[in-house]
């Protein structure tokens, strides 16, 4: 239903088995959702050294729905919030870097449809100093029966200028 590409180290595990939607404090449920990275088991912790990428889709990611309770980042220097278009889905970039005096950043991605349908949440956890949300934002595909506005059987969508505009006035906060 969904998936990304990410650099070459970080494709040792993956995990695709879907999600719920409640750990952001979505509408509880399952929801397709895959999670890669060097090491599953660590990747959870925010101080450990190691990458990762979480992608999960979402029906209450849609447009006009309350926007989810985002991980608070504390000891990280955040980042304006920006938005984005991916294909037929817009939303914001919010980015923490420099967690705890280290080289790790997050971004959280939220991406609503236009209209009725599947929006998507990302969350990117990188450990070095070289930026990859716009590049990973890049490889995102979603299957036609998650995202309408797809065409064929996995359309690639692609990333669009940040200055396009967005379904969401204001940048979702953090919680």
């Amino acid at each position: 239903m969904l998936s990304i590409a990410v650099p070459d180290g970080w494709a040792k595990q993956l995990k695709d088995t879907g999600w719920n939607p409640a750990t952001v404090r979505l509408a509880p449920g399952q929801a397709p959702g895959l999670l890669v990275g060097p090491d599953l088991s660590a990747w959870p912790d925010p101080g450990s050294g190691v990458p990762g990428v979480f992608a999960g889709a979402s029906r209450s990611l849609g447009a006009g729905q309350a926007a989810p309770a985002l991980p608070a980042h504390n000891g990280c220097t955040p980042h304006p919030a920006r938005p984005v278009a991916v294909g037929g889905l817009t939303g914001w970039v919010r980015g923490w870097a420099g967690c705890h005096g280290t080289s790790i950043s997050f971004s959280e991605v939220l991406l609503a449809p236009a209209h009725n349908g599947y929006g998507v949440y990302i969350q990117i956890k990188q450990v070095d100093q070289i930026e990859r949300t716009d590049q990973i934002l890049d490889s995102l595909r979603v299957k036609d029966s998650l995202a309408p506005q797809a065409t064929g059987s996995g359309t690639v969508i692609q990333r669009s200028a940040p200055d396009r505009p967005s379904l969401a006035a204001t940048p979702p906060q953090d919680n």
